[in-house]
Parts: structure tokens; sequence; C-alpha cells
């Protein structure tokens, strides 16, 4: 899934450094782009954690009950 995500983003910061803009705006872009997408691993991360924590939680009951 790593690796999916590596090639995206690297094709997507291929492409906007190779589009015919000025280098301030292309640097602007990719600060954009890299924010959304550091924002949306972390909702992905704290979602995977909690997801986590809800099954060590089941776990532990289950292991309490017996």
């Amino acid at each position: 899934m790593m690796n999916i995500v590596k090639a995206f983003l690297a094709g997507i910061t291929l492409g906007v450094l190779f589009a015919p803009q000025s280098g301030e705006r292309t640097r602007k872009r990719l600060a954009e782009l890299f924010k959304d997408y550091k924002d949306e691993a972390k909702d992905y991360v704290a979602g995977a954690v909690g997801e986590a924590e809800s099954r060590i939680h089941k776990v532990k009951k289950s292991v309490e009950s017996l």
C-alpha cells in the first residue's frame, strides 16, 4: 500500500515540477499538495490507531471473561 502512495506522490511531484509555471508558483503548489497529503495521512493514522485500540479493548475483555 505504501509503495502505491509513494509512486503516486512521486508522479504528482514530477508532474508539478515539469509543468510550465514559475518556480515560485510551483513551490507554492507543491507545498499545498503535500500539506493536503500530510493531513490525509494524519487522519488515516488516527483512524488506524482508533481501530487498533478498539480491537485491543475487545481482546482484553474476552481474556478477562475467561
